[in-house]
């Protein structure tokens, strides 16, 4: 029985080192399989098809990103079935957008097209069965829906590129994390001296979770040509575009967003003129004018359609008329009350306006028939006045009244009759009521009865230049003048007689132009000759050089 118990007790020890020999080398094997795989490549592969058709088969309703190309973006996407919303921060060459919108989407009704991203806007219109100006159809908004810059297909469509078939895109072998998770890199070569490279991250289900992809251009001294590779992989690219996502995995269903922060929907403080300084004159309007709107402060703060803040209305269209699409302008005196609104309606203010005639704020006098006259003649003026819908008194002046007399203005105050009273000159001016306002003097000389006054010609003495710039005409006033052409030069005699210029003949030097005849028609900025030769008439238009 002793050696029975001795033999039961050494088995037993033995047992229990056994025990505990395989617990420790399970413990050393459970230790192994705790540690990540992925430190190690497990040679399993997959095809560019199964990548390709699993990326397919991977149903997600939105994204994180990073995108630098161009521009750095990062953000969120969220996709919904009639609907995309973009999120984040935006940084340009010269800008930066820290809340960055874009959103576009039908809602209720009405289609919503919101952002600050490329551009600053908040658009809505009607769903209808037509397009219009304030329609759009349900078709083409999900069409301007999926021109969203970051949209699903921007997600992954640089990566189904590389899978296509021919594009001998490689890929390495999985990388399989503790998770059950798995990654693969792919590389490729796409001409020239560009290369790609993509990591893709699975699910254990084979569903796609994210994307780390880049594509590089490289100077040609750092590609091999032959291997179709660049020298270095781990150098700089001459450039570089690369786009990182994370996938938020779902079906697409409706999402809704509030747009109410986008839209105005009260301008507590605006202007409203057409003077210059619109502040000063808010509510005020000048004949004449185009009547503008200055947005002072709209609310809330965060609205994007404040650029559609403007004049939808007058109740007055006699006073002040709508002449163009987003223009209003003043037409008669009176009082109007103008809306404000914008192109969808969604609040109105109102202000009333006062037009008034426009104050004088230049005047102009001129001779038009010379500036002599005679003992008990009378001498018509030109007159301009600016503005021209003045209703603002003035008058003319005649420094000397007993050589020159007043005779008054014509109906329109467009002309403007002197008389002559005695030997003498005199000056003559236009001036405003209070006087702050004048025109240049003209000089007017008085002669005696019977002396016919001499016409006015310091308008044509000068150089005239031809339309072809091959030809022109001096004008000296001696009576004699110079015209070339074609390297040739003519010496002639002119007169003015009669409102009339005209060429004697037999004043012309050169025969060689074969000039016959010449007569003119004229006004003080340009004259036209017409040449008569062999029966055929030349007209030549000559323009007075300053």
């Amino acid at each position: 029985m002793k050696k029975r118990k001795l033999f039961l007790l050494l088995l037993s020890s033995a047992t229990l080192l056994s025990c505990a020999s395989n617990q420790e080398a399970s413990k050393s094997s459970s230790t192994s399989d705790s540690t990540p795989v992925s430190s190690t490549p497990i040679p399993v592969t997959k095809t560019l098809e199964e990548i390709k058709n699993n990326i397919l088969a991977t149903s997600f309703k939105g994204y994180s990103f990073v995108d630098k190309s161009d521009r750095t973006v990062e953000g969120t996407v969220t996709i919904g079935a009639k609907s995309i919303l973009i999120q984040g921060r935006a940084e340009f060459e010269e800008e930066t957008v820290n809340n960055m919108i874009y959103y576009r989407g039908i809602q209720n009704g009405f289609f919503y097209d919101i952002e600050n991203f490329t551009s600053r806007k908040a658009d809505k219109k009607n769903v209808g069965t037509e397009e219009g100006e304030n329609y759009v159809t349900e078709e083409n908004a999900l069409k301007l829906i999926k021109e969203a810059p970051y949209t699903a297909s921007w997600m992954t469509e640089d990566i189904l590129s590389l899978l296509e078939e021919g594009r001998g895109t490689t890929a390495s072998p999985i990388q399989k994390n503790k998770d059950n998770t798995y990654s693969i890199a792919l590389g490729a070569y796409l001409g020239g001296t560009t290369t790609a490279e993509a990591n893709l991250s699975f699910s254990e289900n084979d569903k796609l979770q994210s994307i780390d992809f880049t594509k590089k251009i490289w100077s040609e001294e750092e590609f091999d040509d032959e291997a179709k590779r660049p020298l270095d992989p781990d150098g700089k690219p001459f450039s570089q575009v690369s786009k990182k996502g994370t996938l938020l995995l779902g079906e697409i269903g409706e999402e809704t967003f509030d747009v109410t922060p986008y839209f105005v929907t009260s301008v507590p403080t605006f202007y409203v003129s057409s003077y210059d300084d619109i502040k000063a004159n808010n509510g005020k309007a000048v004949m004449g004018k185009t009547v503008h709107l200055e947005v002072e402060r709209y609310l809330p703060n965060t609205a994007l359609n404040d650029n559609e803040i403007q004049i939808v209305s007058s109740s007055n269209t006699d006073v002040i008329f709508k002449n163009s699409i987003r223009s209003f302008e003043a037409k008669n005196k009176g009082t109007t009350t103008l809306t404000i609104s914008d192109l969808s309606g969604s609040f109105v203010e109102t202000i009333d306006v006062t037009v008034v005639a426009p104050p004088i704020t230049a005047l102009y006098l001129a001779a038009k028939n010379g500036k002599e006259v005679e003992i008990d003649k009378t001498l018509d003026l030109e007159v301009e006045v600016y503005d021209a819908l003045t209703e603002e008194p003035f008058s003319a002046v005649s420094t000397d009244e007993s050589v020159l007399s007043i005779v008054g203005f014509s109906s329109d105050k467009r002309t403007l009759t002197v008389k002559g009273l005695t030997v003498g000159t005199s000056e003559v001016y236009l001036k405003n009521e209070t006087g702050s306002i004048t025109s240049k003097k003209i000089e007017i000389t008085v002669k005696e009865k019977g002396q016919t006054p001499a016409e006015d010609v310091a308008w044509l003495i000068g150089e005239w230049e031809g339309d072809e710039d091959t030809s022109s005409m001096i004008f000296k006033d001696d009576g004699t003048g110079t015209f070339k052409q074609y390297g040739r030069t003519n010496t002639f005699g002119w007169k003015y007689e009669n409102k009339k210029l005209s060429f004697p003949a037999e004043s012309w030097t050169n025969t060689s132009l074969s000039i016959y005849k010449a007569e003119t028609k004229y006004s003080n900025t340009k004259i036209i000759i017409t040449w008569e030769e062999d029966g055929e008439t030349f007209p030549e238009s000559f323009t007075k050089l300053k």
